[in-house]
């Protein structure tokens, strides 16, 4: 029983606790209602709905009603002209916005730390949120609060006194409001514009948008911003120099303010006590210029511009002298010019501090670009040691290459002068041996003839030492390595052939040109094209039935490389090519082999019907 007692007693505070933080949430959403109706009308009693938010923020605990409370704590606080402590509420909803990485939380934040920042003077930081703004403006942003914006931008310029900026974000802030119905932006923006004509002494300008702001603050029930439009209206009057407008004007303001209850605010009071003081001064009642001006003295020395402070004095020391009080007089034309010494000062300390800081950064710059050429200088000279090194390397790979180069042609000199005393050796023992033996045995076969004239086989013997001689002897040719030379290749070949033609009764024509190139055949190039054109004369001998050859040798140069080029061209006048050659194979002859030995050089063989058979061989 006392474990279902204390199971039900923690659900009940479980949903105790459950609904705590629901009805805290609500009564949050409660006051923020509360707190829109009243910010623009009255800010003060929007502060105190604002802060009775914070215990409950605290108790929520959750970034969005954190964000929310801050920024709108912010707001208020703009509205009273308390920008520090604006600034510090601005600062800590930014903080929960980037949590929140929500980019419009974001953009509302810079919004109003760059307008704080410009409402306590501090321009420099101010412009470090301007690029920020630009950015979510150029983002797609600036449906967000679009009029806004660019009013907060055009303010800062209107401040900066640089009339042409405002004109540009002022002018396309109208726009902006106009086009998304941000009435809000487009008063401020009007606002803004009317100032930058107002510099540029551009006065009927500056007072028709007054004018506009005032016409659409009332139709949008603004009262604040419809009782700032009359009070710039008077500042108009003053700087125009119109007195009689400005009587009007002054006297449509208090009506205004009377009529709708509204309380004074320094933002727009200072211009209400300067509008009276100046009425005053040129009506000529000084006492009530000066109560007016007391009031604004309290109200500057609050907001502690001096530059305000010095056209106080200075309209104090006006007045009274108007007033033929010369000591007092006096006495303010002394305090002004002691806060104009201080100013003059204090912009002499500031252009000091700003000639320093950019002889700093010069300094900065020379040191950071003397570190570049020393690191530059020294990036050179690891390229020039790298460099060396490289050429180093390739000129002593070049010169192993050429060393190693030089002992393999050396050995391979070794290999080829060896195997040519080899067989320089073999054709010798040939020669000689073989040569002496043949010529016995040819010897013996003509004694034989003589005795047995008409004994076939003895004739048979005789031609078979002939040949055997015949085939000596080329072989014998061929492994002489002194005798490689194109022109050894055309006189021997001539020479044998004639000899091989003389035994036939077959004229015999051989044409060669008047010089023959210097030219070194291998020993395959040499052997090949002699057995290729002995063939091709055999042919024509055996089986042409012809009663002439001709053999036709010529020499090309190849254009592509420029090497040499030989062609052999047999012709004789017999029967023609016939299919009795094609099939001729005996001994390694025929055209088969003929084609061959042709290739394995790299040459070409062909034969053509042509007044007898044409054969053109072709070593290039």
């Amino acid at each position: 029983m006392k474990k279902k007692l204390l199971i039900v007693f923690l659900l009940f505070n479980q949903f105790i606790f459950a609904q705590k933080p629901q009805k805290d949430t609500l009564l949050f959403n409660q006051y923020l209602t509360q707190f829109i109706k009243v910010l623009d009308t009255d800010p003060d009693s929007a502060l105190i709905i604002i802060n009775r938010c914070k215990p409950l923020v605290q108790q929520i605990n959750q970034d969005y009603f954190s964000y929310r409370y801050h920024y709108e704590s912010a707001r208020v606080h703009h509205l009273l002209a308390e920008y520090t402590m604006g600034k510090n509420e601005a600062e800590r909803a930014l903080l929960y916005a980037r949590k929140l990485k929500n980019n419009k939380y974001i953009l509302r934040c810079n919004r109003l730390l760059f307008s704080f920042y410009h409402r306590l003077n501090d321009f420099k930081k101010a412009t470090e949120y301007l690029p920020e703004l630009e950015k979510y403006l150029e983002a797609g942003y600036e449906n967000e609060v679009p009029g806004q914006m660019y009013a907060t931008i055009s303010a800062f310029f209107t401040d900066l006194e640089t009339p042409d900026k405002v004109l540009f974000y002022g002018l396309k802030g109208i726009k902006m409001a106009e086009k998304y119905n941000d009435i809000k932006g487009l008063l401020a923006c009007y606002n803004n514009v009317a100032n930058a004509y107002s510099l540029m002494s551009q006065y009927k300008k500056a007072q028709e948008l007054f004018e506009k702001q005032f016409e659409v603050a009332v139709k949008n029930d603004k009262k604040r911003n419809a009782q700032l439009a009359l009070a710039n209206i008077c500042l108009i009057c003053i700087n125009s120099g119109n007195t009689k407008q400005l009587g009007q004007n002054l006297l449509k303001y208090e009506e205004y303010v009377t009529k709708n209850n509204l309380k004074l605010i320094k933002r727009d009071s200072t211009l209400y006590f300067t509008a009276k003081a100046t009425y005053s001064y040129q009506i000529g009642d000084f006492e009530k210029s000066l109560e007016f001006m007391k009031k604004w003295e309290r109200l500057g020395q609050d907001i502690n511009n001096k530059a305000d402070l010095e056209s106080l004095y200075e309209s104090y020391s006006e007045i009274y002298a108007a007033w033929h009080k010369y000591e007092i007089a006096s006495y303010y034309r002394d305090k002004a010019d002691s806060i104009r010494i201080l100013i003059n000062k204090q912009e002499l300390a500031e252009y000091s501090e700003e000639l320093r800081a950019k002889y700093e950064l010069k300094d900065k710059e020379v040191q950071i670009l003397r570190q570049e050429k020393a690191l530059k200088e020294s990036r050179n000279r690891n390229l020039v040691l790298v460099g060396f090194l490289i050429v180093l390397g390739v000129l002593g790979g070049l010169l192993f290459w050429i060393i190693r180069n030089k002992q393999h042609t050396k050995i391979l000199e070794t290999k080829i002068a060896s195997q040519n005393k080899e067989r320089q050796r073999i054709s010798r023992e040939m020669h000689d041996d073989l040569g002496a033996n043949l010529t016995s045995l040819i010897y013996s076969a003509h004694l034989l003839k003589t005795q047995y004239a008409d004994n076939k086989q003895v004739d048979k013997i005789k031609g078979l030492s002939d040949d055997i001689s015949e085939t000596i002897n080329e072989i014998v040719w061929s492994l002489n390595v002194q005798q490689n030379t194109l022109e050894d290749w055309v006189f021997y070949t001539k020479g044998r052939m004639s000899e091989i033609i003389e035994n036939s009764e077959i004229d015999f024509k051989f044409s060669i040109p008047d010089t023959i190139p210097v030219y070194t055949l291998t020993d395959e190039q040499k052997r090949n094209l002699y057995l290729v054109v002995k063939e091709a004369i055999n042919n024509a001998i055996k089986h042409a039935k012809a009663q002439l050859i001709v053999m036709t040798i010529n020499f090309t140069t190849v254009s592509s490389r420029g090497d040499l080029g030989i062609i052999i061209q047999i012709q004789d006048d017999g029967v023609g090519f016939s299919d009795t050659i094609k099939t001729k194979t005996g001994s390694g002859n025929g055209l088969a082999n003929m084609k061959n030995r042709m290739e394995e050089i790299g040459g070409t063989i062909t034969w053509k019907n042509q007044k007898g058979t044409f054969v053109e061989i072709t070593l290039t």
